[in-house]
């Protein structure tokens, strides 16, 4: 079996595969970010994951893994629900 060379693969790779891999690392840090924040929240506000999951009729265990993912892809709904939940509404800001 040949080994792999990572240099040799990446080597020849376009502008546009680093610019959307680069892309894709932001959009990673700000979903991170924005779970991080919720989970700070959650943690102010004394409450559980448990106690969001039963709130919202969902699965213990899918909040527990909301929360613990990194670089997970949550639905928009999940956030939203969770947000609201803790408070919070979500809104668009124009990024600078």
């Amino acid at each position: 079996m040949q080994e792999l060379n990572l240099d040799e693969v990446f080597s020849d790779r376009s502008s546009e595969f680093d610019d959307e891999a680069e892309r894709e690392l932001e959009r990673i840090r700000k979903v991170d970010s924005l779970v991080n924040q919720l989970l700070d929240e959650l943690n102010k506000q004394n409450k559980t994951k448990r106690n969001i999951a039963d709130s919202l009729d969902l699965n213990p265990a899918f909040v527990r893994r909301f929360f613990s993912q990194k670089g997970g892809n949550p639905t928009i709904n999940t956030l939203l629900a969770i947000s609201s939940e803790l408070g919070f509404d979500l809104q668009l800001v124009r990024s600078k």
